[in-house]
């Protein structure tokens, strides 16, 4: 989108990217407009790791202004969507990533950590999930960070 910018004047201009990884699919697929090549490789990765579209995930967000409740919230809440997913025979399906620090661990006065469900059914599991008020639920992230 910035080089498309770019080039809108009467003098045209250029987008210069800076990248440690020259090579990745990504950059060579923008640097020759090569959206079909670009989308063929990420969906089949997709594919293969069993990310959106071919599996929906859930993240579970959970904040505090005490680093201990933050992990302890966490690890509890992982817990729970593990017996879920025993109880529910979906441990085949679905995958728990974490209780985990968040990449952003703190942001203002608030401890981050997440846990993070992909599996065919997200909803199922979820429904018997008791949300704490320091909880947020976001269906099909469109980050983790």
């Amino acid at each position: 989108q910035v080089a498309g910018r770019a080039g809108r004047g009467v003098l045209g201009g250029r987008a210069i990217l800076q990248t440690y990884q020259p090579q990745h699919y990504a950059i060579r697929a923008a640097a020759a407009h090569d959206y079909m090549g670009f989308y063929q490789q990420e969906i089949a990765y997709r594919r293969d790791l069993g990310y959106p579209p071919f599996r929906r995930m859930a993240r579970l967000l959970i904040q505090s202004s005490s680093p201990q409740q933050a992990k302890s919230e966490a690890e509890y809440a992982a817990k729970a969507l593990r017996q879920q997913l025993v109880q529910l025979e979906m441990t085949g399906n679905a995958e728990l990533i974490g209780p985990v620090p968040c990449f952003f661990g703190r942001i203002d006065r608030y401890y981050r950590w997440q846990v993070i469900l992909r599996a065919t059914d997200i909803v199922t599991p979820l429904r018997e999930l008791d949300i704490h008020a320091n909880w947020y639920l976001i269906l099909d992230p469109l980050d983790v960070l």
